[in-house]
Protein backbone atom coordinates (compact mmCIF):
# COMPACT_ATOMS: atom_id res chain seq x y z
CA UNK A 1 0.00 0.00 0.00
CA UNK A 2 1.32 3.42 -0.90
CA UNK A 3 2.30 5.72 1.93
CA UNK A 4 -0.14 8.63 2.45
CA UNK A 5 1.13 11.96 1.15
CA UNK A 6 -0.22 13.96 4.04
CA UNK A 7 -1.95 17.29 3.97
CA UNK A 8 -0.61 19.89 1.58
CA UNK A 9 0.31 23.37 2.74
CA UNK A 10 0.49 26.51 0.64
CA UNK A 11 3.79 28.34 1.01
CA UNK A 12 4.34 31.81 -0.37
CA UNK A 13 7.81 33.00 -1.23
CA UNK A 14 9.32 36.18 -2.59
CA UNK A 15 12.52 38.03 -3.28
CA UNK A 16 13.34 40.72 -0.73
CA UNK A 17 12.36 43.68 -2.91
CA UNK A 18 8.97 41.96 -3.53
CA UNK A 19 9.14 42.19 -7.33
CA UNK A 20 8.76 38.39 -7.55
CA UNK A 21 6.18 36.50 -5.48
CA UNK A 22 5.12 32.86 -5.86
CA UNK A 23 2.99 30.20 -4.19
CA UNK A 24 3.64 26.47 -4.00
CA UNK A 25 1.36 23.80 -2.54
CA UNK A 26 3.49 21.04 -1.04
CA UNK A 27 3.66 18.86 2.09
CA UNK A 28 4.85 20.66 5.21
CA UNK A 29 8.55 21.49 4.94
CA UNK A 30 10.47 19.64 7.64
CA UNK A 31 13.81 19.33 5.85
CA UNK A 32 15.58 20.79 2.85
CA UNK A 33 18.48 19.87 0.59
CA UNK A 34 21.67 21.73 1.47
CA UNK A 35 23.92 21.17 -1.54
CA UNK A 36 27.72 21.36 -1.25
CA UNK A 37 28.38 22.32 -4.87
CA UNK A 38 30.34 25.47 -5.70
CA UNK A 39 27.35 27.73 -6.44
CA UNK A 40 25.04 26.54 -3.65
CA UNK A 41 27.83 26.92 -1.09
CA UNK A 42 28.50 30.51 -2.11
CA UNK A 43 24.76 31.34 -2.10
CA UNK A 44 23.80 29.36 1.00
CA UNK A 45 20.72 27.99 -0.75
CA UNK A 46 18.31 25.44 0.78
CA UNK A 47 16.24 23.51 -1.74
CA UNK A 48 12.90 21.68 -1.93
CA UNK A 49 11.37 20.05 -5.02
CA UNK A 50 7.68 20.85 -5.60
CA UNK A 51 5.86 19.43 -8.59
CA UNK A 52 5.63 21.85 -11.50
CA UNK A 53 1.82 21.86 -11.23
CA UNK A 54 1.92 22.99 -7.59
CA UNK A 55 3.79 26.22 -8.33
CA UNK A 56 2.51 29.50 -9.76
CA UNK A 57 3.60 33.12 -9.89
CA UNK A 58 1.59 35.67 -7.92
CA UNK A 59 3.72 38.58 -9.09
CA UNK A 60 6.48 38.74 -11.68
CA UNK A 61 7.53 36.17 -14.25
CA UNK A 62 10.41 33.71 -14.43
CA UNK A 63 11.61 35.18 -17.72
CA UNK A 64 12.47 38.42 -15.89
CA UNK A 65 14.83 36.71 -13.44
CA UNK A 66 18.56 36.71 -14.18
CA UNK A 67 19.66 33.29 -15.40
CA UNK A 68 23.10 31.81 -14.61
CA UNK A 69 24.52 28.49 -15.85
CA UNK A 70 28.01 27.00 -15.66
CA UNK A 71 30.00 23.79 -16.01
CA UNK A 72 28.03 21.31 -18.10
CA UNK A 73 25.34 23.97 -18.58
CA UNK A 74 22.64 21.60 -17.32
CA UNK A 75 21.14 23.75 -14.55
CA UNK A 76 19.83 27.32 -14.70
CA UNK A 77 20.09 29.22 -11.40
CA UNK A 78 17.68 32.16 -11.32
CA UNK A 79 17.84 35.23 -9.08
CA UNK A 80 16.23 38.65 -8.73
CA UNK A 81 18.28 41.27 -10.61
CA UNK A 82 17.35 43.99 -8.08
CA UNK A 83 17.97 42.45 -4.65
CA UNK A 84 19.97 39.31 -5.53
CA UNK A 85 17.59 36.80 -3.91
CA UNK A 86 18.17 33.30 -5.33
CA UNK A 87 14.68 31.99 -6.04
CA UNK A 88 14.82 28.75 -8.02
CA UNK A 89 16.75 26.45 -10.32
CA UNK A 90 15.76 24.25 -13.26
CA UNK A 91 17.78 21.54 -14.95
CA UNK A 92 19.33 18.10 -14.79
CA UNK A 93 21.86 16.31 -12.59
CA UNK A 94 22.65 14.04 -15.56
CA UNK A 95 22.84 14.35 -19.32
CA UNK A 96 19.16 14.49 -20.34
CA UNK A 97 17.67 11.79 -22.54
CA UNK A 98 14.75 12.32 -24.93
CA UNK A 99 11.59 12.75 -22.90
CA UNK A 100 13.34 13.67 -19.64
CA UNK A 101 11.74 16.52 -17.70
CA UNK A 102 14.03 19.05 -16.00
CA UNK A 103 14.06 19.04 -12.22
CA UNK A 104 12.56 22.13 -10.57
CA UNK A 105 13.72 23.28 -7.12
CA UNK A 106 12.84 26.25 -4.91
CA UNK A 107 15.15 28.00 -2.48
CA UNK A 108 13.10 27.87 0.73
CA UNK A 109 15.22 30.55 2.39
CA UNK A 110 12.76 33.03 0.87
CA UNK A 111 9.48 31.27 1.65
CA UNK A 112 6.92 31.70 4.42
CA UNK A 113 8.65 29.30 6.80
CA UNK A 114 10.09 29.97 10.26
CA UNK A 115 13.23 32.12 10.17
CA UNK A 116 16.31 30.28 8.93
CA UNK A 117 18.11 29.80 12.24
CA UNK A 118 15.16 27.95 13.74
CA UNK A 119 15.27 24.92 11.51
CA UNK A 120 18.61 24.44 9.72
CA UNK A 121 19.40 21.58 12.11
CA UNK A 122 16.92 19.40 10.18
CA UNK A 123 18.47 19.92 6.75
CA UNK A 124 20.39 17.18 4.97
CA UNK A 125 23.07 17.33 2.29
CA UNK A 126 23.18 16.71 -1.47
CA UNK A 127 26.65 15.95 -2.80
CA UNK A 128 26.65 18.27 -5.80
CA UNK A 129 30.40 18.78 -5.44
CA UNK A 130 30.95 15.24 -6.73
CA UNK A 131 29.48 16.05 -10.16
CA UNK A 132 32.05 16.79 -12.88
CA UNK A 133 33.73 18.92 -13.97
CA UNK A 134 35.49 20.07 -10.77
CA UNK A 135 35.13 23.75 -10.01
CA UNK A 136 38.29 25.86 -10.15
CA UNK A 137 37.92 29.04 -8.06
CA UNK A 138 38.65 32.18 -10.11
CA UNK A 139 42.08 33.67 -9.46
CA UNK A 140 42.72 37.06 -7.91
CA UNK A 141 45.37 39.02 -9.85
CA UNK A 142 46.95 42.25 -8.66
CA UNK A 143 48.44 43.96 -5.59
CA UNK A 144 47.35 42.51 -2.26
CA UNK A 145 46.15 44.58 0.72
CA UNK A 146 48.93 46.18 2.73
CA UNK A 147 47.08 46.53 6.03
CA UNK A 148 49.18 45.74 9.09
CA UNK A 149 47.53 42.67 10.65
CA UNK A 150 49.57 40.95 13.35
CA UNK A 151 49.86 37.26 12.50
CA UNK A 152 47.84 37.92 9.37
CA UNK A 153 47.70 35.99 6.13
CA UNK A 154 46.13 36.71 2.74
CA UNK A 155 43.00 34.88 1.62
CA UNK A 156 41.45 35.03 -1.81
CA UNK A 157 37.78 34.87 -2.70
CA UNK A 158 35.37 35.51 -5.54
CA UNK A 159 31.88 35.33 -6.87
CA UNK A 160 31.17 32.12 -8.79
CA UNK A 161 31.69 33.35 -12.36
CA UNK A 162 34.92 35.24 -11.60
CA UNK A 163 33.71 38.71 -12.53
CA UNK A 164 34.49 39.78 -8.94
CA UNK A 165 37.65 38.63 -7.16
CA UNK A 166 39.27 39.86 -3.96
CA UNK A 167 42.13 39.51 -1.52
CA UNK A 168 41.66 39.78 2.24
CA UNK A 169 44.51 40.20 4.72
CA UNK A 170 43.23 38.75 7.96
CA UNK A 171 44.09 36.83 11.07
CA UNK A 172 43.66 33.09 10.40
CA UNK A 173 40.07 32.22 9.50
CA UNK A 174 39.78 29.28 11.87
CA UNK A 175 38.66 28.63 15.44
CA UNK A 176 41.21 31.16 16.72
CA UNK A 177 39.45 33.98 14.83
CA UNK A 178 37.93 35.60 17.90
CA UNK A 179 35.03 37.50 16.33
CA UNK A 180 33.98 34.48 14.28
CA UNK A 181 31.49 34.85 11.45
CA UNK A 182 27.97 36.13 11.98
CA UNK A 183 24.85 34.40 10.67
CA UNK A 184 21.75 36.58 10.86
CA UNK A 185 18.16 35.42 10.35
CA UNK A 186 16.83 38.81 9.27
CA UNK A 187 14.73 39.10 6.12
CA UNK A 188 17.63 39.88 3.78
CA UNK A 189 20.46 37.80 5.29
CA UNK A 190 18.26 34.68 5.36
CA UNK A 191 17.42 35.15 1.70
CA UNK A 192 21.05 35.68 0.71
CA UNK A 193 22.33 32.79 2.85
CA UNK A 194 25.32 34.84 4.01
CA UNK A 195 27.74 34.60 6.93
CA UNK A 196 29.49 37.89 7.64
CA UNK A 197 33.11 38.70 8.38
CA UNK A 198 33.87 42.20 9.72
CA UNK A 199 37.28 43.37 8.41
CA UNK A 200 38.34 46.98 7.94
CA UNK A 201 38.19 48.42 4.44
CA UNK A 202 42.00 48.64 4.21
CA UNK A 203 42.25 44.85 4.65
CA UNK A 204 40.56 44.25 1.26
CA UNK A 205 41.48 44.73 -2.37
CA UNK A 206 38.64 43.93 -4.76
CA UNK A 207 38.65 43.61 -8.54
CA UNK A 208 35.51 43.88 -10.63
CA UNK A 209 33.43 46.14 -8.41
CA UNK A 210 31.75 47.45 -11.57
CA UNK A 211 30.01 44.06 -11.81
CA UNK A 212 28.36 44.45 -8.39
CA UNK A 213 24.73 45.47 -8.01
CA UNK A 214 24.07 47.12 -4.65
CA UNK A 215 20.74 46.74 -2.88
CA UNK A 216 19.87 49.33 -0.23
CA UNK A 217 17.00 48.73 2.20
CA UNK A 218 15.75 49.77 5.60
CA UNK A 219 17.58 52.76 7.08
CA UNK A 220 19.97 53.05 4.10
CA UNK A 221 23.09 52.67 6.24
CA UNK A 222 24.36 49.55 4.47
CA UNK A 223 24.20 48.33 0.88
CA UNK A 224 24.47 44.64 0.04
CA UNK A 225 26.40 43.88 -3.13
CA UNK A 226 25.96 40.83 -5.35
CA UNK A 227 27.47 39.85 -8.70
CA UNK A 228 25.17 40.94 -11.51
CA UNK A 229 26.17 37.88 -13.56
CA UNK A 230 26.03 34.92 -11.15
CA UNK A 231 24.12 36.47 -8.24
CA UNK A 232 26.59 35.52 -5.49
CA UNK A 233 26.39 37.90 -2.47
CA UNK A 234 29.76 39.55 -1.91
CA UNK A 235 29.72 42.38 0.61
CA UNK A 236 27.82 44.68 2.93
CA UNK A 237 29.15 48.19 2.48
CA UNK A 238 28.59 51.29 4.58
CA UNK A 239 27.06 54.24 2.75
CA UNK A 240 28.23 57.82 3.21
CA UNK A 241 25.52 59.48 5.31
CA UNK A 242 25.29 63.22 5.90
CA UNK A 243 24.38 64.73 9.24
CA UNK A 244 20.67 64.81 8.54
CA UNK A 245 20.63 61.18 7.39
CA UNK A 246 22.65 60.07 10.41
CA UNK A 247 20.30 61.86 12.80
CA UNK A 248 17.37 59.82 11.47
CA UNK A 249 19.04 56.59 12.55
CA UNK A 250 18.10 55.08 15.88
CA UNK A 251 20.48 55.94 18.71
CA UNK A 252 21.83 52.36 18.65
CA UNK A 253 22.47 52.56 14.91
CA UNK A 254 24.14 55.96 15.23
CA UNK A 255 26.66 54.42 17.63
CA UNK A 256 27.12 51.40 15.33
CA UNK A 257 27.66 53.66 12.32
CA UNK A 258 30.18 55.85 14.14
CA UNK A 259 32.40 52.97 15.29
CA UNK A 260 32.00 50.67 12.25
CA UNK A 261 31.81 52.86 9.12
CA UNK A 262 35.47 52.21 8.24
CA UNK A 263 34.60 48.50 7.95
CA UNK A 264 33.81 46.55 4.80
CA UNK A 265 31.79 43.48 5.66
CA UNK A 266 32.37 40.36 3.54
CA UNK A 267 30.35 37.20 2.94
CA UNK A 268 32.60 34.49 4.40
CA UNK A 269 31.20 31.91 1.99
CA UNK A 270 32.98 33.46 -0.99
CA UNK A 271 36.42 32.85 0.52
CA UNK A 272 38.58 30.04 -0.88
CA UNK A 273 40.35 27.37 1.19
CA UNK A 274 38.47 28.10 4.41
CA UNK A 275 37.02 25.26 6.49
CA UNK A 276 33.88 26.95 7.81
CA UNK A 277 33.23 24.07 10.22
CA UNK A 278 36.33 25.24 12.13
CA UNK A 279 35.11 28.81 12.55
CA UNK A 280 33.09 30.15 15.44
CA UNK A 281 29.57 31.23 14.48
CA UNK A 282 27.65 34.06 16.15
CA UNK A 283 23.90 33.84 15.59
CA UNK A 284 22.13 37.20 15.30
CA UNK A 285 18.36 37.30 15.77
CA UNK A 286 17.68 40.09 13.30
CA UNK A 287 14.26 38.67 12.47
CA UNK A 288 12.97 39.75 15.87
CA UNK A 289 15.36 42.55 16.78
CA UNK A 290 15.50 44.73 13.67
CA UNK A 291 12.73 47.30 13.44
CA UNK A 292 10.55 48.02 11.63
CA UNK A 293 9.83 44.38 10.97
CA UNK A 294 9.92 43.15 7.40
CA UNK A 295 6.49 42.17 6.05
CA UNK A 296 6.27 39.38 3.49
CA UNK A 297 3.87 40.28 0.66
Amino acid sequence: MAEPQGLLKTYRGNCHCKEFVYEAEIPEIRAANECNCSICTKKGALWVSPSKDSFHWVKGDEDDLTDYTFGRMLVSHKFCPTCGTALLARGFTHEPQPGDEPQFVLNVSNSSIPPRLGWTDVTFSFDGASFPPPYDPPLFVGPEPQANVRGGTVYHGSCHCGAVTLALRSKPLDRSYSSGMAECNCSICSRLGVAWLYPKANQIVMNGQEHLTYYIMGNGMLAKGFCEICGVPIDNKFQELNGSETSRLSYKNQIFYAISKDGWFLNAKIMNDVDFSQMRVRYLNGWNNLKPAYVNP
